[in-house]
C-alpha cells in the first residue's frame, strides 16, 4: 500500500475530520501500518494512560504530530473510542489474555471495560487461568497423567496426544 493509499480512520464530516474545538489539534497514530486520527483533547481525557501521556507531552503547534506503534490493530478502535466516548467495548472474538496484554501496554485499567463486555472478559480470563493451572498440575504430577481424570483432561485438551483421544475427537 503506497503512502497515498494509506488507510486512515477518524471522524469525517464533509471530507474533514471533526475536532472537539477549533483550537484542538489532531494527532496521527500509526499502528502496525494503519493510520488513525484523534484529537489531543480526547487523549487528555485519560492522562494517566500511554496515549494520555503522549498528549500531555505534545505541545500545540509541535511540527511532529505522528506517533508510531507496533501493536495489534484489533484493539485500536475500541481504545480510541474509549477516549472519545468514555466507554470501552471489547471485540467478542479476541482472546482475554490478548485484550489484557493490550490494555496493559496502553496503560488502561481493565475496570474501564463497559459492563456489557466485562463479564465475558473476566470469564475468558478465568478459563485461561484454569487451563494454565491444569497444565501446570499435569506437568508436575505424573500420577495425575495416569489417572482417569488426567486422561479425560488430556483427551479433551490435546486431541492428538494418543490414538484413543484422536479417535474420540475425530469426526466421520
Amino acid at each position: 500500500m503506497s503512502h497515498e493509499q494509506e488507510e486512515t480512520t477518524g471522524a469525517l464530516v464533509s471530507g474533514k475530520r471533526t475536532l472537539a474545538s477549533p483550537n484542538d489539534e489532531e494527532l496521527q497514530l500509526v499502528v502496525s501500518g494503519k493510520t488513525y486520527w484523534i484529537s489531543r483533547s480526547a487523549l487528555l481525557s485519560l492522562p494517566e494512560t500511554r496515549l494520555g501521556h503522549l498528549a500531555l507531552q505534545h505541545k500545540p503547534g509541535d511540527s511532529s504530530r505522528k506517533y508510531q506503534f507496533e501493536r495489534d490493530t484489533k484493539m485500536v478502535n475500541p481504545i480510541l473510542n474509549l477516549y472519545r466516548t468514555g466507554e470501552l467495548h471489547i471485540p467478542g472474538d479476541m482472546c482475554g489474555l490478548a485484550i489484557s496484554r493490550e490494555l496493559r501496554y496502553w496503560g488502561i485499567d481493565s475496570r474501564l471495560i463497559s459492563e456489557c463486555c466485562f463479564k465475558r472478559f473476566k470469564e475468558t480470563l478465568r478459563e485461561v487461568l484454569i487451563v494454565e493451572e491444569l497444565d501446570s498440575a499435569m506437568k508436575t504430577d505424573s500420577v495425575a497423567k495416569d489417572s482417569l481424570s488426567g486422561q479425560i483432561w488430556l483427551t479433551m485438551e490435546r486431541p492428538g496426544h494418543s490414538f484413543g483421544s484422536w479417535a474420540s475427537n475425530s469426526s466421520c
